[in-house]
């Protein structure tokens, strides 16, 4: 196993402290933009500044990486924006890692859902695996999607330059979520990115998720990498490759 690599719980500590702030008892976070997008047949996405991985193949990794840019919102403010931002009634945060200034999430989570939208919370897992965040205290009509950065502790330290041994708390985050009484599909997902690793190491990953959950492996969504100028550009700077992806 691959040593050294920083530690995401404790780098999701130092970014939370850069991009959230408390005023007058509301959690406000930082943002980069609100915009609609074609996934999940149509959402509103909220774009949150910060992330706990420094993924090589990020495609947003000028706002994830980075804690300085960006605007305030508090929750109810975010709530606003994003109603007003399309038609949709699926709404998610991206472009950072949305488990980072939960209180601000959880909140704006339960807004949303209030006003009948299905809320989307894409995470890494990290801090659900390491039991920073109870999965009973999800609120209700919210969907977890998990994605799994890489098939491995030592292609996950490649790919993110964490340490290995912290590949295991996105496991254990999809086995905290199944013992909090969630179910694959209609309560989470997980999702592997592809091409970090060749595909024959794969198989090792889809055998430990079935023992978790079968329902894990049956509601799996592959993830592939977009190869955006920007994503091509972090690559040859980190001087990694992949073993797939795909074209913008």
């Amino acid at each position: 196993m691959a040593e050294g690599g920083y530690d995401p719980v404790r780098l999701a500590e130092i970014v939370e402290e850069r991009v959230s702030r408390r005023r007058a008892g509301v959690v406000e976070r930082r943002y980069w933009r609100i915009r609609s997008t074609r996934h999940y047949g149509g959402n509103v996405a909220g774009d949150v500044v910060g992330c706990n991985l420094r993924c090589a193949f990020c495609w947003a990794w000028r706002f994830a990486h980075y804690t300085d840019k960006g605007f305030y919102l508090s929750p109810m403010e975010a709530a606003r924006r994003i109603m007003a931002a399309g038609p949709y009634r699926i709404a998610r945060l991206t472009g950072g890692e949305p488990t980072i200034a939960w209180e601000h999430t959880r909140r704006l989570a339960k807004i949303l859902v209030s006003r009948s939208y299905i809320f989307v919370l894409e995470t890494n897992g990290i801090l659900i695996g390491a039991g920073r965040i109870d999965p009973s205290n999800i609120p209700r009509g919210v969907f977890v999607r998990v994605s799994i950065k890489a098939p491995d502790p030592d292609s996950f330290h490649h790919v993110t330059g964490a340490r290995a041994d912290s590949w295991i708390l996105q496991l254990r985050a999809l086995e905290a979520l199944v013992e909090a009484g969630l179910e694959p599909g209609r309560d989470f997902r997980a999702s592997i990115v592809l091409g970090v690793a060749p595909a024959r190491d794969y198989s090792s990953l889809l055998e430990r998720l079935a023992s978790i959950h079968p329902g894990i492996v049956e509601e799996l969504e592959p993830e592939e990498i977009i190869l955006y100028p920007h994503v091509e550009e972090l690559l040859r700077r980190r001087r990694l490759r992949l073993y797939h992806y795909r074209k913008p």
